[in-house]
């Protein structure tokens, strides 16, 4: 059962999924409903993510906040398992696994190293920091802050990176993450971002694959903008760029927005060549033609903002 990728109510056998057993008894699960969840540790809605879901049933009774309930539900079988699944899962944005295969060691030599306990809060909503951190080991949840209350809205463990828009931008953290067990913690600053060359090719993949993947429609919206935009789905992939759906945060016009890959951006002429093409589609007028409204420099690479057709 260990090695099957399953949600808790398959685990638990609690009965309380949709249409279960156990459902006019004791209604259905908040983690089988919520579809804000979908996605995380690849489970359904929030099946794979339980302990972060207020109300869920563990240990015969009705359990409360994800706060309330942290400290037994990291003792729990069915956490440990998704953990252990999700940290040898093979993501292309695993960023400690490429640092680790990699023949040259000099990156994650150069890196400092942190230790966090339970329950600590490491990053907080609102603070500028030019700083993001690999775990090494251990997991935690983000956490939103909205009129006082916390809401989870994501999850991350081994291998992952946490506070990476903060590191590339420079803005506000839109959320605070809090340490689900003890962790090791990489420090990745800004100048190490900044100093990735052109002799790391496989880096500058992966650096492509973290910036996209802040752009997946189950992320919080605040981890999707794009300037005056929010990205919905990815629409398209090339050798050169990828391209998105999103959305005009004021004017709720659709727009397609193509995102240079880095290993594109880090050579300047390509760069200028990618501007004057710009410039020259935006001065042209015709029905064959995509209008091209906007250009954006965010996340080390370089967006145009065109019109959106259907099909």
């Amino acid at each position: 059962m260990t090695g099957t990728r399953l949600n808790c109510w398959e685990y638990k056998q609690c009965g309380r999924e949709q249409n279960g057993k156990r459902t006019a008894e004791l209604g259905v699960c908040p983690a089988a409903l919520d579809i804000s969840f979908d996605g995380i540790n690849r489970g359904k809605n929030g099946g794979r993510v339980c302990w972060a879901i207020a109300g869920t049933f563990c240990e015969g009774k009705l359990q409360g906040a994800f706060a309330d309930k942290r400290n037994s539900c990291v003792k729990c079988d069915f956490f440990r398992m998704v953990n252990s699944q999700e940290e040898n899962h093979d993501s292309p944005t695993k960023l400690l696994k490429h640092l680790v295969d990699t023949t040259d060691n000099s990156f994650l030599g150069d890196l400092a190293y942190k230790r966090i306990k339970a329950g600590e809060r490491f990053l907080i909503q609102g603070d500028r920091e030019e700083t993001a951190y690999i775990i090494q080991e251990g997991t935690c949840l983000t956490v939103v802050e909205k009129d006082g209350a916390l809401h989870p809205v994501g999850h991350r463990g081994k291998g992952d990176i946490v506070g990476i828009r903060a590191l590339f931008t420079g803005e506000p953290r839109h959320a605070h993450v809090e340490a689900e067990t003890d962790m090791h913690l990489w420090v990745l600053n800004k100048h190490q971002i900044d100093n990735i060359s052109q002799n790391d090719p496989d880096l500058l993949t992966l650096l492509t694959e973290i910036v996209t993947s802040q752009f997946d429609s189950k992320r919080p919206v605040a981890d999707r903008e794009i300037g005056k935009y929010v990205a919905t789905n990815i629409i398209g992939r090339g050798s050169y760029s990828i391209v998105y759906k999103a959305v005009h945060k004021d004017l709720n016009m659709v727009v397609a927005i193509k995102m240079m890959r880095h290993n594109m951006v880090i050579d300047s002429d390509f760069v200028s060549h990618f501007k004057k093409e710009a410039r020259i589609i935006a001065s042209l007028n015709h029905e064959n033609i995509l209008n091209v409204y906007d250009f954006e420099e965010r996340y080390k690479t370089v967006f145009i903002i065109m019109e959106y057709l259907e099909g």
